[in-house]
């Protein structure tokens, strides 16, 4: 047993005062900082940036997103909506970007764009080899897949961006002269390693497998009920096709029903023009968003609303997947003549 005397009373902790602390953390070299600041979430870094300029500094830097990516702990930063419309009567419908207030009116063709949602700020990269207008593209690896948008297709139908290199290189053109001539790609994406692409109703859809660098024809169970609604959310697709919302097994070679989502059938059920409506589909984060519109007053209105509804998917029993709703809202006002392009989730 230890002597009364011989113990040491418990020194009493003491608070270090806010500048203290500050002064303290700022101490530390930067590469720890930057460590520390990519581990907590984004919505703090309004006010941390407000402590010191060293702060407003590397939170703006490349550093700490090349951190968040490295340590997995990014996070969806909004949804892009990519419209097309006229607010003046007789204008040229001019391209809008809704969510950061982003309008650039842009005639694209071999020039790239790219917007830097950190800085909310444009840049350019080098251009490519072929000029297009409404491309598809997607990303794999670093590196980004775009085919279609030109007049004709020619050796330069379906290239490939290197971020890391900032180069364009041409990769092998789809064998199917319809899609390549028509501009009958609709949308295209990664599942898999594999690119998938989405084409008009008349013409084969395709698959182009990046390791092998080969295209092949997309099997007829995929192709049955595959629609232009789709998306991939951790390797699944998922698509609105039937008044349904559907994945499709790849293993089973079959699509099928994503349970508990009926109830968004009655927000849509009062479109007086139901077959024409929007439905776009968007992996949000791992979470599936679904966008539709909806006139604002059925029958006498010039403007339409656009909805949007963020579902939280999990795996059930016996290869089931379900959906639970967990908001549903109008997000947008539009006029009735616009136009779709894009709608995609980043993430920072």
């Amino acid at each position: 047993m230890i002597p009364e005397e011989e113990v040491e009373p418990p020194q009493k902790k003491t608070k270090l005062p806010p500048l203290q602390c500050e002064l303290s953390f700022l101490s530390l070299p930067n590469e720890i900082i930057v460590n520390c600041f990519a581990r907590i979430s984004k919505s703090s870094y309004r006010s941390l940036s407000l402590v010191c300029k060293t702060f407003r500094s590397l939170i703006s830097s490349p550093d700490l997103y090349a951190a968040r990516s490295q340590l997995g702990t990014t996070e969806i930063c909004g949804l892009y909506l990519c419209l097309r419309f006229s607010t003046v009567p007789f204008k040229e419908p001019t391209r809008r970007w809704f969510t950061l207030s982003v309008q650039p009116n842009r005639n694209l063709t071999d020039a790239i764009w790219i917007y830097d949602c950190r800085t909310r700020t444009w840049g350019d990269v080098p251009n490519m080899k072929m000029k297009r207008k409404d491309a598809s593209a997607c990303v794999l690896d670093d590196k980004i897949y775009v085919m279609g948008g030109c007049d004709s297709g020619g050796i330069n139908w379906f290239e490939m961006f290197d971020i890391k290199t900032q180069s364009w290189r041409t990769l092998p053109e789809i064998p199917d002269v319809k899609v390549r001539m028509g501009g009958n790609v609709r949308k295209i994406n990664v599942v898999r390693g594999k690119i998938y692409v989405k084409t008009e109703a008349e013409v084969k859809d395709w698959i182009y497998d990046v390791k092998e660098g080969k295209w092949s024809v997309a099997e007829e169970y995929l192709s049955l009920l595959w629609s232009n609604s789709w998306c991939v959310i951790e390797n699944v697709m998922y698509c609105y096709s039937c008044s349904r919302y559907k994945w499709y097994d790849l293993e089973a070679r079959m699509w099928k029903d994503v349970k508990g989502l009926e109830r968004l059938n009655r927000y849509r059920s009062a479109s007086n023009d139901f077959r024409n409506c929007l439905v776009e589909l968007v992996n949000y984060g791992g979470k599936l968003a679904i966008l539709w519109d909806k006139f604002e007053r059925p029958g006498r209105s010039q403007n339409k609303h656009i909805w949007c509804a963020m579902v939280a998917l999990n795996r059930g029993f016996g290869d089931t997947i379900w959906g639970k709703i967990e908001w549903v809202n109008v997000v947008l006002t539009v006029p009735k003549s616009y136009n779709f392009l894009r709608c995609i989730a980043l993430s920072v």
